[in-house]
């Protein structure tokens, strides 16, 4: 097969991250040619496999900068995936290794199977950096008969391991990130706090199962969260640092210099969990068996290794198959009318009437979709309870990696005179479940969430996913509404996860007050379901009046007003992680601006809005109002707006002024004053002044191809930073002189501004500097040095 992309996209502005390859490949050949390309690139690339088994005939090692996603199970010409069930199989020739060095970006794997090498190894190791510059993701991958499963270097990427297998790992060198079925070992040569999540994995038959360990201070606590570990010929676990350990299984272990069960490791069983030939739960009588959390850190994924539901029955299973057996009471929808035998309403009064968990699912007759239209409002659900529609014949769950091709086979419409569409409300303790489902045309919200327990709202549409009814009514004042209700979450962290939402002519989702943090992850917010169109929110998300919310990963683009707007209240929002989401972009990388600013920070402290992708929004990309101080918007990529990249208020570019004493939206921090950007097309330093109060300063730098009117810049793409101290203060500003080393992304410098923002110890980020161009500096050889 030809080695080429499949599909073209224009890049709309030089730093948007566009695709610059996109590969279907089908020989080991074109798998080694095709990362070796892809290394060479600094923007996003995509590797497809096609199902057949691919073999590499020589170790491959390649330093990848950038975006990279490496996804098998396609069908011939890779533009739809052959099954949810399908894979792609990566085998080694003998004494082959396969190694990915990672400089910055993501790393993400799905549908493969790597068999047979040395050792599988993705690592940060060789670049340093003392920011968080990206993650790793291995979802749905099996690591099988290597000398070393996986192993994880990850000194400045987080790490998420869902839904994988690792089994056959044989290397006998006594050392503990050899031989295991995964490793993550940290070197800490940076400094950030890295988040590892190693969620619903099994790991049998290694020398080691799971081992971590890392070499500098503890900066984080892992978690591992519905995993089983179970014979494997040393140690099931072996830990080097606490880790916090929940709902896992395993019998041997090693807990030893410095190694522990953190705080808050519960529920984790010592026990044979039964497990077939293929590591799969034996039913009906394996411990795995609906006796994992259903609401991990992380979230969970929507589904297991094959592809199917992640949750049948009450609760997850353990590890990385979920099995068949249902210990829930079914109830089956079988009507589309508004009351009665078989229908919505009567099944939910059903369940209202009963303890324990209960499933409603679907059965509907006829062709999909069907449609139930309701003239009344639903009972509010009061008990534990998963609504599935992806029961229906004929649904099938989203496999897009950024859109939603999914078929959604029962409509929820509310006729544009019913106010509420569900409404849960779950006690402390229960969680309540809707999957499949499209919600139309009501007035107030289609889906409330209210109470001290939890919701997950997974794979759905609102104001879209059946074409047939586009034309109904919009909803009303939003589409998903949230009250309390901690650890609820809307999305996931897989494709199957993903909601649409659309078309409320308030907020596309509203998190109200709340006693703890709820989750917003990787759901195309604003846009049909290609992700290309428009169908607009009034506002993407709302947040008022929460503790924690996290929001990460999605696509918010078309609002008629905010993408994501945090609100001022009586008591505000503290501590929003807004972090990792394309705000005015398309799924295919085009523009989708919201209507006036990207991210409006109104109230609150604490916040932290950081690796967004901000762009091509009407007004400002990102504001700060004077009620919020702490909120720290480092390494954000923002340009293309309709005015300031970041505007502190007062409204329009601040003057350096005297930040001592100061107070109003993040102390008014001055910004630094550049002084020249000089150096060889790939690294140079950037120099300049800082004034300010006394305190510690990290300050970043960017470039931008294009400057305001004014004078003042975009704070494009990071490309360095570097971390001063002013002692010289008093009633007014001290200052200090910096030098700061830049690297170009991409192949040059040359032809960039330059521009830098100041952000101190306590958070307080300031607003962009002005532009200086990039010069070359003075002379060198040409090979770079001296």
């Amino acid at each position: 097969m030809r080695l080429a992309p499949y599909f073209a996209f224009l890049l709309l502005s030089w730093q948007a991250p566009a695709h610059a390859a996109n590969f279907c490949v089908d020989t080991g050949a074109e798998l080694a040619t095709a990362l070796d390309t892809a290394a060479s690139s600094s923007e996003d690339d995509v590797i497809r496999l096609e199902t057949g088994p691919v073999t590499l005939a020589a170790e491959l090692v390649e330093t990848v900068r950038g975006n990279l996603s490496i996804t098998g199970g396609y069908a011939a010409g890779c533009l739809l995936p052959a099954g949810s069930s399908s894979f792609s199989t990566i085998n080694a020739a003998p004494g082959t290794a396969f190694r990915l060095n990672l400089r910055d970006g993501d790393l993400s794997t799905l549908r493969l199977r790597f068999a047979g090498f040395n050792g599988v190894t993705f690592s940060d190791a060789g670049f340093d950096s003392d920011i968080v510059s990206g993650e790793i993701r291995v979802q749905r991958t099996a690591f099988i008969g290597n000398g070393t499963g996986l192993r994880l270097g990850a000194d400045h990427h987080n790490v998420r391991v869902e839904n994988s297998l690792f089994t056959g790992s044989t290397t006998n060198a006594g050392i503990i990130t050899q031989g295991a079925g995964l490793a993550i070992e940290r070197t800490a040569k940076g400094t950030p706090i890295v988040a590892v999540q190693v969620i619903n994995n099994t790991l049998s038959g290694n020398r080691f199962g799971f081992a971590i360990i890392t070499e500098g201070p503890l900066t984080f606590v892992p978690v591992l969260g519905n995993n089983i570990l179970f014979d494997n010929r040393v140690y099931d676990l072996v830990l080097r640092l606490p880790t916090r350990v929940e709902y896992s299984t395993w019998v041997t272990q090693d807990f030893t210099f410095g190694g522990s069960l953190a705080p808050n490791s519960f529920n984790n069983l010592s026990s044979n969990p039964q497990l077939d030939a293929n590591f799969k739960p034996i039913e009906p009588g394996s411990p795995a068996i609906n006796a994992g959390d259903s609401t991990p850190v992380g979230g969970l994924p929507g589904s297991d290794y094959d592809g199917g539901p992640r949750v049948v029955g009450t609760r997850v299973d353990r590890g990385a198959y979920e099995s068949a057996v249902n210990n829930a009471s079914v109830l089956t929808v079988t009507s589309t009318a508004n009351s009665g035998a078989g229908t919505l309403r009567q099944a939910i009064i059903d369940a209202n009437s009963s303890n324990g968990a209960k499933a409603i699912e679907f059965n509907i007759a006829g062709a999909c979709p069907r449609q139930i239209t309701l003239t009344s409002a639903l009972p509010a659900l009061t008990e534990s309870i998963s609504i599935e529609g992806y029961t229906q014949p004929g649904s099938v769950q989203n496999e897009s990696a950024r859109a939603f091709d999914g078929t959604l086979c029962v409509g929820l419409l509310g006729g544009g005179t019913v106010a509420t569409g569900l409404d849960f409300r779950p006690e402390a303790d229960e969680v309540i479940t809707v999957a499949g489902l499209a919600f139309y045309g009501f007035t107030s919200e289609a889906l409330k969430i209210n109470g001290a327990g939890s919701g997950l709202v997974r794979g759905n549409a609102f104001g879209t996913g059946l074409a047939a009814f586009i034309g109904v009514p919009e909803l009303g004042d939003a589409a998903i509404r949230v009250q309390d209700a901690p650890d609820t979450e809307i999305g996931g962290s897989d494709s199957a996860s993903r909601n649409v939402i659309s078309r409320a002519a308030g907020a596309g989702i509203r998190l109200e007050a709340s006693t703890g943090g709820r989750s917003v992850r990787n759901n195309l917010i604003g846009f049909n379901t290609a992700g290309t169109a428009a169908l607009p929110n009034g506002i993407g998300i709302t947040v008022e009046g929460s503790d924690r919310d996290v929001i990460t990963k999605n696509l918010v683009g078309f609002s008629t007003a905010q993408g994501i707007r945090v609100l001022a209240s009586a008591t505000p929002a503290q501590e929003t992680v807004i972090t990792d989401n394309e705000i005015g972009v398309s799924a295919t990388f085009g523009a989708a601006g919201n209507g006036t600013n990207g991210i409006r920070i109104e109230g609150g402290n604490d916040h932290a809005v950081q690796f967004n992708d901000i762009r091509h929004n009407g007004t400002d990309g990102l504001v700060v109002l004077t009620a919020s101080r702490r909120v720290d918007f480092t390494n954000n990529g923002i340009s293309d707006n309709g005015q300031q990249a970041i505007d502190l208020s007062p409204d329009g570019v601040n003057p350096i002024d005297n930040d001592v004493g100061q107070t109003g939206a993040n102390d008014q921090q001055n910004y630094p004053a550049l002084a020249k950007a000089e150096g060889t097309a790939v690294s140079g330093t950037v120099t300049g002044t800082l004034a300010s109060a006394n305190g510690t300063y990290r300050i970043q730098f960017f470039r931008t191809i294009d400057c305001d009117a004014n004078g003042y810049g975009e704070a494009g793409q990071w490309i360095g930073q570097t971390n001063v101290t002013i002692t010289n203060a008093g009633a007014a500003n001290g200052s200090v002189a910096f030098s700061g080393n830049v690297i170009a992304p991409s192949a040059s410098n040359f032809g960039f501004d330059i521009t830098a923002i100041a952000t101190d110890s306590e958070g307080n980020s300031s607003e962009v500097s002005a532009c200086v161009p990039y010069v070359p500096g003075p002379i060198v050889f040409e090979d770079g040095f001296e």
